[in-house]
């Protein structure tokens, strides 16, 4: 009988944890997709400044990452959840935005080092177009 009672209590564990998993994975699929334009593209000209940010800052992580000399060492913060550790900053038209922040990359001496970034962008027609990129 006491054989029974515990193979009843671990079924039950094991039941709670895969529900625990389940509820976890459709928060964070539902986080992702909230972060993410239906179309899959750049945002179109009437959008919220919250999904203009965030499009604006993956543009500039993407041009930073290209001028870097060691690319794949490069640590950003997130566009998502640490949009805050960005200056982002938009002309009365939306058409321009700079993007401000630091990235963490190796020199070409191997040493790792935070560098500021300010790019600026244009926007037309929901495309994006690098203008500037200064790394200091």
């Amino acid at each position: 009988m006491g054989s029974s009672l515990a193979l009843a209590q671990d079924r039950a564990y094991a039941v709670t944890k895969i529900l625990g998993v389940v509820v976890l994975a459709v928060v964070v699929i539902g986080s992702v997709a909230s972060l993410v334009s239906p179309s899959g593209g750049t945002p179109a000209p009437g959008d919220d400044s919250a999904t203009l940010g965030v499009r604006a800052c993956m543009e500039a992580v993407d041009a930073v990452t290209s001028e870097l000399k060691a690319p794949s060492t490069a640590n950003f913060p997130s566009c998502g959840w640490s949009l805050d550790q960005y200056e982002i900053r938009e002309d009365a038209t939306k058409k321009t935005v700079w993007v401000f922040g630091h990235v963490d990359a190796q020199n070409s001496f191997g040493a790792m080092l935070r560098s500021k970034f300010g790019v600026q962008l244009a926007r037309s027609g929901g495309d994006w177009k690098v203008r500037k990129v200064t790394i200091e």
